[in-house]
Protein backbone atom coordinates (compact mmCIF):
# COMPACT_ATOMS: atom_id res chain seq x y z
CA UNK A 1 0.00 0.00 0.00
CA UNK A 2 1.22 3.34 -0.27
CA UNK A 3 1.14 6.19 1.60
CA UNK A 4 1.36 10.08 1.23
CA UNK A 5 3.28 12.31 3.95
CA UNK A 6 0.91 15.07 4.99
CA UNK A 7 0.90 17.62 7.91
CA UNK A 8 -0.98 14.72 10.01
CA UNK A 9 0.98 12.29 9.35
CA UNK A 10 4.61 13.68 8.96
CA UNK A 11 6.06 12.57 12.31
CA UNK A 12 4.23 8.79 12.27
CA UNK A 13 5.78 8.27 8.78
CA UNK A 14 8.95 9.12 10.36
CA UNK A 15 8.67 7.02 13.08
CA UNK A 16 7.76 3.82 11.48
CA UNK A 17 10.46 4.53 8.75
CA UNK A 18 13.00 4.66 11.52
CA UNK A 19 11.15 1.30 12.99
CA UNK A 20 11.22 -0.44 9.49
CA UNK A 21 7.74 -0.79 9.26
CA UNK A 22 7.55 1.32 6.08
CA UNK A 23 10.52 2.52 3.47
CA UNK A 24 10.27 5.46 1.75
CA UNK A 25 10.27 5.50 -2.26
CA UNK A 26 10.22 9.35 -2.66
CA UNK A 27 9.90 12.68 -0.46
CA UNK A 28 5.95 11.96 0.30
CA UNK A 29 5.97 8.58 -0.74
CA UNK A 30 5.93 5.82 1.52
CA UNK A 31 5.11 2.06 1.07
CA UNK A 32 4.13 -0.88 3.67
CA UNK A 33 5.62 -3.43 1.10
CA UNK A 34 8.86 -3.52 2.28
CA UNK A 35 9.61 -6.92 -0.37
CA UNK A 36 8.68 -5.22 -3.64
CA UNK A 37 11.06 -3.36 -5.49
CA UNK A 38 10.28 0.19 -5.23
CA UNK A 39 11.06 0.93 -9.72
CA UNK A 40 7.86 -1.87 -9.49
CA UNK A 41 5.58 -0.02 -6.95
CA UNK A 42 5.97 3.45 -8.47
CA UNK A 43 4.89 1.80 -11.86
CA UNK A 44 2.32 -0.03 -10.26
CA UNK A 45 0.71 3.38 -8.51
CA UNK A 46 1.78 5.89 -11.01
CA UNK A 47 -1.36 7.29 -11.16
CA UNK A 48 -1.73 7.71 -7.32
CA UNK A 49 1.56 9.16 -7.14
CA UNK A 50 1.31 11.60 -10.41
CA UNK A 51 -1.80 12.86 -8.23
CA UNK A 52 0.19 13.22 -5.36
CA UNK A 53 2.88 15.31 -6.86
CA UNK A 54 0.73 17.57 -9.64
CA UNK A 55 -2.58 17.84 -8.84
CA UNK A 56 -4.10 19.50 -11.51
CA UNK A 57 -1.70 18.01 -14.44
CA UNK A 58 -2.65 16.22 -16.90
CA UNK A 59 -1.37 13.67 -19.08
CA UNK A 60 -0.42 14.60 -22.35
CA UNK A 61 1.77 14.10 -25.46
CA UNK A 62 2.92 10.84 -26.39
CA UNK A 63 1.80 9.15 -23.12
CA UNK A 64 -1.95 10.47 -23.72
CA UNK A 65 -2.32 8.33 -27.13
CA UNK A 66 -0.14 5.10 -25.33
CA UNK A 67 -2.61 2.78 -23.74
CA UNK A 68 -0.31 2.03 -20.66
CA UNK A 69 0.63 5.84 -20.26
CA UNK A 70 4.30 5.18 -21.48
CA UNK A 71 4.52 2.72 -18.35
CA UNK A 72 6.68 0.09 -20.27
CA UNK A 73 9.07 2.87 -21.70
CA UNK A 74 9.74 4.39 -18.21
CA UNK A 75 8.30 7.76 -19.06
CA UNK A 76 5.14 9.58 -18.39
CA UNK A 77 4.46 13.44 -20.00
CA UNK A 78 2.13 15.21 -18.55
CA UNK A 79 1.12 18.89 -18.71
CA UNK A 80 0.53 21.18 -15.72
CA UNK A 81 -0.81 24.63 -16.38
CA UNK A 82 0.22 25.70 -12.32
CA UNK A 83 3.94 26.15 -13.14
CA UNK A 84 5.88 28.54 -15.65
CA UNK A 85 9.36 25.87 -16.54
CA UNK A 86 9.67 22.41 -17.44
CA UNK A 87 10.00 19.88 -14.43
CA UNK A 88 11.36 16.19 -14.20
CA UNK A 89 10.58 14.01 -11.37
CA UNK A 90 13.19 11.12 -11.78
CA UNK A 91 11.26 8.12 -9.65
CA UNK A 92 12.62 4.57 -9.11
CA UNK A 93 11.85 3.07 -12.50
CA UNK A 94 9.48 6.00 -14.01
CA UNK A 95 10.78 9.30 -15.02
CA UNK A 96 7.58 12.13 -15.31
CA UNK A 97 8.66 15.06 -17.70
CA UNK A 98 6.03 18.04 -16.58
CA UNK A 99 5.65 20.92 -19.33
CA UNK A 100 3.76 23.85 -18.57
CA UNK A 101 -0.19 23.97 -20.13
CA UNK A 102 -1.94 27.18 -20.50
CA UNK A 103 -3.92 28.74 -17.21
CA UNK A 104 -7.13 27.60 -18.99
CA UNK A 105 -5.84 24.20 -19.22
CA UNK A 106 -6.56 23.93 -15.46
CA UNK A 107 -10.70 23.50 -16.26
CA UNK A 108 -10.37 20.72 -18.01
CA UNK A 109 -10.19 17.09 -18.10
CA UNK A 110 -9.79 14.23 -19.78
CA UNK A 111 -13.00 12.02 -19.64
CA UNK A 112 -12.75 8.15 -19.48
CA UNK A 113 -15.10 7.39 -22.50
CA UNK A 114 -15.14 9.99 -25.12
CA UNK A 115 -18.40 10.10 -26.62
CA UNK A 116 -18.45 8.85 -30.01
CA UNK A 117 -15.07 9.87 -31.32
CA UNK A 118 -11.62 8.37 -31.21
CA UNK A 119 -9.65 11.38 -30.13
CA UNK A 120 -9.45 12.52 -26.26
CA UNK A 121 -12.13 14.84 -24.97
CA UNK A 122 -12.28 17.22 -22.55
CA UNK A 123 -15.30 18.40 -20.79
CA UNK A 124 -15.38 21.47 -18.28
CA UNK A 125 -14.58 20.03 -14.99
CA UNK A 126 -12.56 20.89 -12.04
CA UNK A 127 -10.49 17.72 -11.98
CA UNK A 128 -7.23 16.18 -13.59
CA UNK A 129 -7.38 12.84 -13.20
CA UNK A 130 -10.48 10.59 -12.01
CA UNK A 131 -11.28 10.82 -7.88
CA UNK A 132 -8.09 9.09 -6.47
CA UNK A 133 -7.71 9.78 -2.22
CA UNK A 134 -4.40 8.87 -1.33
CA UNK A 135 -5.05 6.27 1.44
CA UNK A 136 -4.66 6.82 4.95
CA UNK A 137 -1.55 5.01 7.05
CA UNK A 138 -3.34 2.54 9.71
CA UNK A 139 -0.19 1.08 11.73
CA UNK A 140 -0.42 1.03 15.54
Amino acid sequence: MIVFRNQENRKRLENHEKSGKIIRLMPGVYSTDLSSDHAIQVRLYFLKILTYLRPGSIISHRSAIKQDFGIADGVIIVTDPGINDNYVHDLPGLKILVSPGHKRLGKFRVQEKPPNTKFLHCSNQRTSFPSINPPTLLLN
